[in-house]
């Protein structure tokens, strides 16, 4: 993990669990509610402690690891059917684009795209998407 400092290992460790229980509840034909739980728990906790920054309280001090960890948090609210969750998640994202250079990051976020368009019905995901669209067309 370069970039980050031996504190931030377990958030960094939970992020990478939460991520992986948004995996198998992605696939999972029960439990699905209790894995996307506990991953929304341990993604938001770690999100926080990795975004945090030292000085600055609006200084991220790991955007890429914040923007990554937050595009899962956003699917699994998003699986969840939690549509404001996932699109306050995206926003996250979306606010992280330009301090970070990280084709992964874009394309996890870029993923989400089909998913949520899915969804206009939805107020939020209606007037989310062309703030989304234009924030993945500047990639």
């Amino acid at each position: 993990m370069p970039g980050h400092s031996w504190a931030t290992w377990p958030a960094q460790l939970t992020a990478e669990a939460g991520q992986g229980l948004v995996a198998l509840a992605a696939q999972a034909t029960s439990h699905r509610e209790r894995l996307l739980g506990e991953a929304i728990d341990m993604l938001s906790g770690a999100v926080g402690s990795l975004a945090s920054g030292r000085d600055d309280p609006q200084a991220v001090a790991y955007p890429r690891s914040a923007l990554l960890h937050t595009t899962f948090l956003a699917r699994a609210h998003l699986l969840n059917g939690d549509l404001r969750e996932s699109v306050d998640a995206m926003r996250t994202a979306v606010g992280l684009l330009s301090q970070v250079q990280s084709p992964r990051g874009r394309t996890y976020l870029r993923s989400l795209r089909p998913a949520l368009a899915r969804r206009t019905r939805s107020g939020v995901v209606a007037e989310f998407l062309p703030q989304l669209d234009e924030a993945l067309s500047r990639t």
